[in-house]
């Protein structure tokens, strides 16, 4: 009894909680000219990031691998009203490819305000159950760190001079009671990501430099809208669309955490009231 009790007055205070503070909600006209860098063009939500800083006429940079899609977002951030747009083709694996990155954008925009870092994969395949396998994902997860760290590191002085936002972007499984690929690497990569945001959000507390960290954890769009269902290149779109803008919400709202979608916040919490026993 006490436990239906406590998932039905959790539930009422998540509607009450939804109805005060509407999902998105950010002062729309601080986006106006600010500085941004965005990563991972190649990925949807990247480039739906990159739509929605346009629309608020913000100058933006964008950095991905693929020059023939970062041609094409800047074609149409133009449209959509960004002030200013440039770009660069490299690989962000690479120091070298993070490092030219950074002077370009040193270049470009001169200083930078927010940060929107997704270098990673929103697909990944299942753990095939061999130590190859395991050690291949888990490296994968550890380059994804040091990449993430270091365009942190290399942008600091301009977020500095700017007491600028950092945004870091990765996947997660959740809500975690769903079967869905790639759990081991996801969950991996989502809990170092959180630790490695937590300590660099001390560490520049402690300087007090005033830039911000808001980690940002979303479910793979492909897990909720598989390409085999009907209507999912509508419903990929507009969930991209949402994200995107709860994303550049925690990022101007400096919050440490954001969660998409936000129902991922109970299941996540539910699951650590209630853990599902085994055996």
């Amino acid at each position: 009894m006490d436990k239906y009790f406590v998932i039905v007055a959790f539930g009422l205070l998540a509607v009450a909680f939804y109805v005060m503070f509407p999902l998105n909600s950010f002062d729309r006209q601080s986006i106006f000219g600010k500085n941004v860098l965005i990563t991972g063009i190649s990925d949807i939500t990247s480039e739906q990031i990159a739509y929605e800083y346009s629309k608020l006429q913000a100058r933006i940079f964008l950095a991905g691998h693929n020059a023939g899609q970062l041609e094409k977002v800047t074609l149409k951030c133009r449209e959509l009203g960004a002030k200013q747009v440039d770009f660069i083709a490299t690989d962000l694996n690479d120091f070298a490819g993070r490092q030219n990155m950074i002077a370009k954008v040193e270049r470009f925009l001169k200083r930078i305000d927010h940060v929107v870092i997704n270098h990673g994969s929103d697909t990944v395949d299942w753990w095939i159950g061999s130590a190859k396998n395991i050690t291949e994902q888990l490296i994968e997860v550890n380059h994804l760190i040091i990449s993430n760290l270091e365009i942190a590191s290399l942008a600091m002085p301009m977020l500095s001079d700017s007491r600028g936002n950092i945004g870091i972007v990765t996947s997660t499984k959740c809500p975690p009671r769903k079967n869905s690929n790639g759990t081991c690497l996801l969950t991996t990569n989502a809990n170092a990501m959180q630790e490695i945001a937590r300590a660099l959000r001390q560490e520049l507390e402690r300087r007090n430099n005033g830039v911000s960290v808001t980690m940002c954890l979303l479910e793979p769009l492909a897990n909720r809208y598989p390409k085999t269902s009907i209507g999912c290149c509508d419903n990929y779109a507009k969930a991209a669309e949402n994200r995107a803008l709860a994303i550049i919400g925690g990022i101007v709202n400096r919050e440490h955490q954001v969660h998409h979608p936000w129902s991922s916040t109970v299941a996540t919490l539910m699951d650590k009231l209630f853990p599902i026993k085994t055996g």
